[in-house]
């Protein structure tokens, strides 16, 4: 019976899914472009400036051996040189997986919709059994 129900729900979710197909399939496009994924890592990175470039002086003075003038990025290269280039590589991919991911979604929903009017097909005699008897009984 959950299986049914988590069905149902679905194929009724399909059909206005259906209808944002096409915008569905231009975001789809876009994150899978490695011009749109190289923008969302510069803008994640840009982010990342801003937090990295944040003084931690008021810490410092309970680390030994830590200049007053760090930031975090300083604190972090200690940790990992690399972690600028690692992080870009890393939201680079990750938008690539959204794009594959959101690919799969939108490739569900005529799946969906499959399935959804198999269902209205054959729950629909069965519905409209259920409303004239109402009616009858109504009489």
């Amino acid at each position: 019976m959950r299986v049914f129900l988590i069905a149902a729900a679905s194929c009724a979710i399909a059909a206005p899914a259906a209808a944002q197909s096409r915008s569905q399939l231009d975001m789809v496009q876009s994150l899978n472009q490695p011009i749109v994924q190289e923008g969302v890592a510069a803008m994640v990175g840009a982010v990342a400036d801003i937090v990295l470039d944040t003084r931690i002086a008021p810490l410092t003075r309970h680390i030994d051996g830590m200049p007053p003038t760090d930031t975090l990025r300083d604190l972090q290269r200690r940790t990992n040189p690399h972690f600028e280039a690692e992080l870009r590589d890393r939201t680079r991919r990750a938008v690539a997986t959204a794009g594959i991911v959101a690919g799969d979604a939108v490739a569900m929903t005529s799946e969906l919709k499959r399935g959804a009017d198999r269902l209205q097909a054959l729950l629909g005699p069965l519905a409209a059994a259920i409303k004239a008897q109402v009616a009858d009984d109504d009489y």
